[in-house]
């Protein structure tokens, strides 16, 4: 029988030739090795079909190895003990390897179902697109390479994410991020099944959700109760741009989300200089930006317009708060969550607050202050339950109310408290 090293030095020769391995076959053809003038040499089996001499080329010595030639040997002998033809059976088997390469290659990647997925989000206006397409390929792409095909990552994969995620002491954080690709997946499960994309040249072949199986950390999650005191919220307002890194910007992003009665900072990141009517000390929120999607007007203290003006007259863009090298794109509402770490790290006897403790901080001492629940919903642009005829007929827009409300807050956090009686517009609407 032939072996590896008797292969290696077979010379060439002008014509090629073959050299047979002798495994005392009989009847079904026998394995060899081909020879060429170049010097190339190939495995090969030769065997007899209808009469007439068939030699089917196995594979390139060495890169095909003797052990494994001999086992494909094994599968022709048995092919033609089947009455099968190896070559025509070879062919078949290559043609599906073909078209299965075809279409691995047109199934999208980890990438492009993110890509996809985001780019779907921001066509039917969901706000979280940007942050949503920043975690993901922060968290995803470290340890799945961006060229993974999207069906062909596993379970294991994304919870050994998760756990790291957890082991560095973000497990609310690694909640958002399950959440967030378990809405990719089913985004892709839906894609290939999509009239709209019967004709689209990309499918990701997706045969199940593989974030499904992985439960949340439902011990990192809870209803929120952090809120901060009016002389934590002092003293925050003294110390925060003092705060190593702290730009001005984020101060005062802080201080409007506070004097605007907690509005959300990602929604005020979106808004343009266009929303802002002074003339009318108002500040208009459309639906396009607010989380349910529900035009929003916010009254404009002395003290918001203040704040206001002065962001404006620090960069020129058509955006309130733009990012300082792009002006045209809207400032990073995470940037104001690493201000807000920084001065947690100067300060670490300071309460604990996260940016959505304001809108809760906002929310509760406003309560104190006996701003009734509904003016305090109001403000804050909360989805209200209502009845038909709130739902189909109420179009007061308690714009009095708010702005009460709003300088009562003022006066509340500047400390020059104003008598505090609810006027008679807001009694008629509440009682």
């Amino acid at each position: 029988m032939l072996t590896f090293k008797e292969i290696s030095v077979l010379p060439s020769k002008p014509k090629s030739y073959y050299k047979m391995d002798s495994d005392k076959t009989r009847g079904l053809g026998s394995l060899g090795v081909r020879v060429l003038s170049s010097g190339r040499k190939q495995f090969v089996y030769i065997y007899r079909q209808d009469g007439k001499r068939i030699v089917l080329t196995i594979g390139d010595f060495p890169v095909l190895s003797l052990s494994d030639a001999r086992e494909k040997a094994k599968e022709i002998r048995y092919m033609l003990s089947e009455g099968k033809d190896p070559k025509a059976e070879f062919q078949k088997a290559a043609e599906l390897e073909a078209k299965r390469e075809a279409e691995m290659s047109n199934r999208g990647t980890i990438k492009q179902l993110i890509d996809s997925y985001v780019d779907w989000m921001e066509r039917t206006g969901k706000r979280t697109f940007k942050i949503t397409k920043e975690r993901l390929e922060s968290e995803i792409y470290p340890h799945i390479p961006e060229d993974t095909k999207a069906s062909e990552v596993k379970t294991s994969e994304i919870v050994k994410i998760l756990a790291g995620m957890i082991n560095r002491g973000a497990p609310v954080e690694s909640n958002r991020i399950r959440t967030r690709l378990h809405a990719a997946f089913n985004y892709g499960l839906k894609h290939d099944n999509d009239p709209a994309n019967m004709y689209s040249e990309m499918n990701f072949d997706l045969k199940y959700n593989p974030v499904t199986p992985i439960p949340k950390q439902t011990s990192a999650e809870g209803v929120g109760n952090n809120f901060l005191s009016l002389n934590e919220i002092h003293f925050v307002f003294g110390n925060f741009l003092k705060t190593k890194n702290v730009g001005r910007k984020s101060y005062l992003l802080l201080k409007l989300c506070f004097y605007s009665g907690g509005q959300r900072p990602n929604e005020l990141c979106l808004i343009r200089r266009e929303y802002i009517r002074f003339d009318e000390k108002i500040l208009f929120m459309p639906g396009v930006i607010t989380k349910n999607k529900a035009d929003h007007t916010v009254p404009l203290t002395d003290t918001a317009i203040a704040i206001i003006e002065e962001m404006m007259s620090l960069e020129e863009s058509e955006y309130l708060f733009p990012k300082t090298l792009y002006p045209e794109e809207t400032y990073n509402p995470q940037s104001l969550a690493h201000a807000v770490n920084r001065f947690r790290k100067e300060h670490p006897d300071f309460n604990q607050f996260v940016p959505r403790d304001i809108r809760r901080t906002c929310k509760t001492l406003m309560g104190k202050l006996r701003i009734p629940k509904e003016i305090r919903d109001k403000i804050q642009n909360h989805a209200m339950k209502s009845d038909v005829s709130a739902k189909h007929y109420d179009r007061y827009d308690y714009l009095d109310e708010k702005r009460w409300a709003l300088e009562l807050w003022e006066s509340h956090l500047n400390g020059t408290e104003i008598n505090n009686v609810v006027p008679i517009a807001t009694k008629k609407a509440l009682y």
